[in-house]
């Protein structure tokens, strides 16, 4: 894979990817405050007993400077008529699928689910990771997220892909394990 920084993105006439930096800081403290238990899913090392902004800070300023040299991708997904966050996507390298390049992960602020904004951003992200010739990415989600296992199977019949079972997963949630099943998606050529 070609290392490439992480550039914005616009994805459509309603929403930006901002790359990941402390700038997002006090915007993501305030909405991870209202949204615990669904930011608990998507970032399970937050511990919820500890104070969010120090945990945040060192996350923010990894996420830039990976971003920077290319070694993982993470973006703010904003609102461009409102301005403001609705959501977070990222690549990373906690795959555990035998194939893929990278993980693929994301969470949706309440405000803005049932708006297509998971599938639009995925799109756009996956279209990306292309670019910078990766093959493969995995995506993980609990079968107990409806929406998500929807999301992800959309993404797998528009893109390519399968179940990859032996890659399924528990993670640590709010002191519960969770079983994430995993997907890997194919990104072949001539697919859009």
């Amino acid at each position: 894979m070609r290392a490439e920084p992480t550039r914005q993105i616009i994805v459509d006439d309603e929403l930006l990817l901002e790359p990941a930096s402390p700038n997002h800081l006090e915007e993501l403290v305030g909405i991870f405050e209202d949204e615990v238990a669904e930011v608990r899913m998507a970032l399970p090392w937050i511990l919820s007993e500890e104070p969010l902004r120090p945990q945040m800070i060192p996350f923010l300023t990894d996420m830039q400077y990976y971003g920077e040299h290319g070694i993982m991708h993470n973006w703010m997904v904003r609102d461009r008529n409102t301005l403001i966050i609705v959501g977070m996507i990222g690549l990373d390298d906690s795959t555990h699928a035998v194939g893929a390049d990278w993980n693929l992960g994301y969470w949706v602020r309440r405000i803005a689910r049932g708006r297509t904004v998971a599938t639009r951003m995925m799109d756009s992200v996956i279209s990306f990771a292309k670019n910078i010739d990766c093959h493969a990415l995995e995506l993980k989600v609990s079968p107990a997220n409806l929406a998500g296992v929807a999301t992800v199977r959309s993404a797998l019949r528009r893109w390519g892909g399968e179940r990859a079972e032996a890659a399924d997963r528990d993670f640590e949630v709010e002191g519960k394990m969770v079983l994430h099943n995993s997907y890997l998606l194919r990104l072949q050529e001539g697919q859009t």
